[in-house]
């Protein structure tokens, strides 16, 4: 029979938080002044320039990166710590 543990309770939420939009626009920012640091290695080809992201983009990856970390742990991989303990 299995015991349940109580591992932890309550919710943390941060003190600064930043948003989808605000980040793009500082991504989008910085995108814009290394295009224009590198123009000349950009037209020339040794550079590929940089382009804009959007807040679907980052919503999307998201998404990716939480169902990719869910499929992990049905596998069993989803504590690296536990699978490493359990090896040493």
């Amino acid at each position: 029979m299995h015991q349940p543990i109580i591992t932890g309770s309550g919710v943390f939420t941060p003190p600064s938080v930043i948003t989808n939009d605000e980040l793009v626009v500082s991504f989008n920012a910085f995108v814009d002044r290394f295009n224009a640091a590198h123009e000349e290695d950009i037209a020339l080809g040794d550079i590929t320039a940089k382009t804009h992201s959007n807040a679907d983009f980052i919503r999307d990856a998201n998404r990716f990166a939480l169902s990719s970390r869910n499929d992990e742990r049905k596998r069993g991989f989803g504590n690296r710590f536990l699978q490493f303990a359990m090896i040493s």
